[in-house]
C-alpha cells in the first residue's frame, strides 16, 4: 500500500496515522469478510479518483449489481467532516464514473472502535460498526453474479469537473477538456458550437444571408457564478489559435499565468488597451475574449483614455481591416469595483458611437440593453446563457440560495436540496473548528481550502495570489496554510474546494434586513456593490462553504438569519 501510494501520489506525504489506519482496516476486513469468501465479487483498496487531487475511498466492494463505498475511521464516534468526505465520494463516483452509473451505490462510514451500530443518517449515508458489516451487506445481497468485471470497472472513464486552473492547463497543453462534456455541463459546449458558427460567419466561411457590407460582431454570453464562462472563453480562444483571452481581473490573470508559466495565452485587458487605443496600430488578432464584460470601466474610471473601456475596445475593432468577432463574457451581480456599475449599457453606448456596422448576438434577456440599435442587427439565442453552476458540482440550486439570502427572501428548502446534492453550507462561531474541519476532510489530498473576507476588513496586499491558489498544500504560501486572507477582488473568477468566509462587520443583518455599515463612497450604489462583494465571496466553493461569524453580539442576528435560511451548524 505504501509503495502504491508513493508511485501514484508522489507529491503527497504519508504518515504513521495512515499506515495505522490501513492495518486497522485490513484486520477488521479479514475477520468480517471471511463469511463471504464464496461470494462472487471484488475488493478494491484505495481507489484513487482520477484528477481529484489524491482523494480515495478506503475500500470499494463490487458485488452483484451493487457498489459499496466503505470509509473506515479508527474512532467510536464520527465527525461532520467524516460524513462529508463520504458524501463526496458517493457524489463523484455516482456522477462521474461511467461503469458505476448502472450500479446501485451505497456509502458506508465504518467506525472501528464502536459496537452494535447500524443506522442511516439523514443524508442517506450509512453509519455502522465493524461487527454490523456482514449484517448490512447480507441485507442487500441476493446471490446473483457480479454485473461488472474488475478491470472493466477499474478502466472505466471518469470525468470529474476540473478546476479553472486545471482546465486552463489542459487547454494550454492541447488536451481537450472532455470533463465538460459530462456532469451536466452540455450547456458550455452548446454555447461553444454557437460561437463557432458566428466566427465562421464573420470570416466568410458561410454565406452572410444578404448582408453585403462588412460587419463586426459582438457576442455576449451570460452565466451564473461558476457556470463555466471563463472555461468557455479559454476553450474558444484555443479553438481559434490566433485569438486572445483578456481579463480586467488582475488576480485571475496572475493565477493563470503562474500556473501556465506563460504570459501570452491569457493577458491583462489593460495591456491590450495600452497597446492599441488612441493610435493607428491594428490589433494582433481580430478574435478577442473579454472576461467579466459587465465590469468594464466607465469614462470616469478610464479617464486616461478619454473614453470608457467598451469605447476603447470597439474603437480598436473599428480600425481593423478584418471583420472582428469580439466575445464578451457577462457575469451576474459581480460588479464590485469603482467604475463598474454602468455594466452592459456602456457597450451599447460604445456601439452607438462606432463608425462601422455591428451585429449583436446575445441571450434574449440582454436585448433590452441595446436600445437604439437596429433590431435586425440583434440576434438572440438562448444557448448563450449558462444558467447552471459547474463550480458547485451537482448543486445547481446553490446560486439561487445565495441570491435569496442576499435579497432577504430566504428559501431554506433550496439549502436543504443543495446539501442533499452534496454541497455543504455550514455556519460556525469557532474559526478553529472550521479550519480543523477542512484539514480533516482533505487530509492526504491536494484539495484547496482557505480564508476569504470582504476587502473592508482586511489589509490590502500587493503580493501575487498565484502561489496562494496554485502552490502545494504544504507550502507556506498556499491557501491551506491559513497564513493569508484574500478579498473579493483577489478571488473573483477563481475557486477553492472549501472556502472559509470570515464575515465582517461591514454588512450585517439587523432588525430584519441587511444593513451597510462600511461602504465605498466613490460608487453610485455602495449597498449594491457591497452585496455583490459578498455574492462573490459566497460562491467561490466547489464542495461547499463555511461561513464564520465572530463571537460578538453584533453578529447574533446574522447567525440566526443564516440558520433560518438553512445553513447547518458546524
Amino acid at each position: 500500500m505504501t509503495s502504491n501510494f508513493h508511485h501514484h501520489l508522489p507529491g503527497l506525504e504519508i504518515g504513521d496515522l495512515q499506515k495505522s489506519a490501513w492495518q486497522d482496516c485490513f484486520k477488521h476486513l479479514q475477520s468480517e469478510l471471511a463469511t463471504l469468501a464464496d461470494t462472487d465479487g471484488y475488493i478494491i483498496f484505495e481507489y484513487i479518483l482520477p484528477m481529484e487531487g489524491g482523494r480515495r475511498p478506503d475500500v470499494i466492494l463490487l458485488i452483484e449489481n451493487k457498489l459499496f463505498i466503505l470509509e473506515f475511521k479508527m474512532k467510536d464516534k464520527f465527525a461532520r467532516s467524516d460524513i462529508d468526505q463520504l458524501k463526496g465520494y458517493y457524489r463523484d463516483i455516482s456522477g462521474y464514473h461511467k461503469e458505476s452509473i448502472k450500479l446501485d451505490i451505497m456509502a458506508c462510514l465504518v467506525t472501528t472502535k464502536s459496537n452494535g451500530v447500524l443506522k442511516k443518517s439523514d443524508n442517506g449515508s450509512h453509519i455502522l460498526s465493524c461487527d454490523k458489516l456482514i449484517e448490512f451487506l447480507s441485507s442487500h445481497l441476493t446471490g446473483e453474479k457480479t454485473l461488472v468485471g474488475l478491470n472493466q470497472w477499474l478502466d472505466s472513464d471518469y470525468h470529474p469537473l476540473p478546476t479553472l486552473v486545471e482546465a486552463a492547463v489542459d487547454i494550454f497543453n492541447n488536451n481537450e477538456i472532455q470533463e465538460l462534456k459530462t456532469a451536466k455541463s452540455a450547456g458550455v459546449y452548446d454555447a461553444l458550437n454557437e460561437l463557432d458558427k458566428v466566427t465562421n460567419w464573420v470570416e466568410g466561411k458561410v454565406e452572410k444571408k444578404g448582408n453585403k457590407s462588412q460587419s463586426n460582431v459582438l457576442t455576449l454570453v451570460t452565466g451564473v457564478p461558476g457556470a463555466g464562462k471563463t472555461l468557455l472563453g479559454l476553450e474558444f480562444v484555443h479553438r481559434n489559435k490566433k485569438g486572445q483571452f483578456l481579463s480586467g481581473n488582475g488576480p485571475l490573470v496572475d493565477v493563470l499565468q503562474y500556473a501556465l508559466q506563460n504570459n501570452t495565452f491569457v493577458n491583462h485587458l489593460k495591456n491590450f488597451k495600452s497597446e492599441y487605443t488612441n493610435n493607428h496600430k491594428q490589433a494582433h488578432t481580430n478574435i478577442v475574449v473579454f472576461d467579466e464584460a459587465q465590469r468594464a470601466w466607465d469614462l470616469k474610471k478610464n479617464k486616461k483614455y478619454r473614453k470608457s473601456e467598451p469605447e476603447c475596445i470597439i474603437s480598436i475593432a473599428d480600425k481593423d481591416t478584418r471583420p472582428c468577432h469580439y466575445l464578451a463574457l457577462v457575469g451576474e451581480g459581480q460588479e464590485i469595483h469603482v467604475g463598474e456599475e454602468a455594466g452592459i449599457s456602456l457597450w451599447n453606448d460604445a456601439l452607438q458611437k462606432s463608425k462601422k456596422s455591428w451585429v449583436i448576438f446575445c441571450p434574449p434577456e440582454l436585448k433590452k440593453y441595446f436600445s437604439g440599435m437596429d433590431e435586425r442587427r440583434i440576434r438572440t439565442n438562448e444557448l448563450l446563457n449558462l444558467d447552471e453552476s459547474l463550480r458547485t458540482h451537482a448543486a445547481s440550486l446553490y446560486p439561487r440560495w445565495v441570491k435569496s439570502v442576499l435579497e432577504n427572501k430566504v428559501e431554506p428548502e433550496l439549502a436543504h436540496q443543495t446539501i442533499q446534492e452534496g454541497f455543504s453550507i455550514y455556519i460556525t462561531r469557532d474559526l478553529r473548528k472550521a479550519q480543523s474541519y477542512c484539514k480533516s476532510r482533505y487530509r492526504g489530498t491536494s484539495k484547496k481550502y482557505g480564508l476569504v473576507a470582504s476587502s473592508s476588513n482586511i489589509a490590502y496586499s500587493q503580493q501575487s495570489v498565484g502561489p496562494w491558489f496554485h502552490d502545494s498544500t504544504i507550502s507556506k504560501a498556499s491557501c491551506c496554510s491559513f497564513n493569508r486572507v484574500v478579498s473579493e477582488f483577489e478571488c473573483q473568477g477563481l475557486e477553492l474546494d472549501m472556502p472559509i468566509l470570515s464575515w465582517g462587520d461591514d454588512f450585517l443583518y439587523s432588525n430584519g434586513s441587511w444593513e451597510l455599515l462600511k461602504g465605498n463612497r466613490n460608487v453610485n450604489n455602495p449597498y449594491q456593490i457591497k452585496k455583490n462583494s459578498y455574492r462573490v465571496l459566497m460562491t467561490r466553493g466547489r464542495d461547499g462553504v463555511i461561513i464564520y461569524l465572530p463571537q460578538d453580539y453584533k453578529f447574533n442576528e446574522l447567525y440566526t438569519y443564516f440558520t433560518r435560511a438553512g445553513a447547518q451548524q458546524l
